[in-house]
């Protein structure tokens, strides 16, 4: 059985290091936290060298989030009728697979 994982808190953006994906405020000016000093927030993931890979990462929350509505709407009778079944079957699909079940 595959076990549900829980994802780093949203909104992420790209760090002050632009290969660095981070999430919550910059660092206060007197902070001590190194890591959070050389990539702007706290690291979520680092290396992504691709600035279209880093920002697409970076909205990954948001995009899951706008899905979950999405898909909650669709399940209630006023979403009826907005997707095909086999879209609604693909939303999902990347719902599920986002969240790593």
């Amino acid at each position: 059985m595959a076990r549900k994982l829980t994802h780093t808190p949203g909104p992420w953006r790209v760090g002050s290091n632009p290969s660095a994906i981070v999430h919550g405020p910059a660092p206060a000016s007197d902070s001590t936290d190194i890591t959070s000093i050389a990539y702007g927030g706290q690291l979520v993931a680092e290396s992504v060298f691709v600035a279209a890979d880093a920002t697409l990462i970076a909205a990954a929350p948001e995009m899951l989030a706008a899905l979950e509505n999405l898909a909650k709407r669709i399940d209630s009778a006023s979403g009826a009728g907005i997707l095909t079944a086999g879209q609604h079957d693909d939303l999902l699909t990347l719902i599920t697979k986002a969240r790593g079940e």
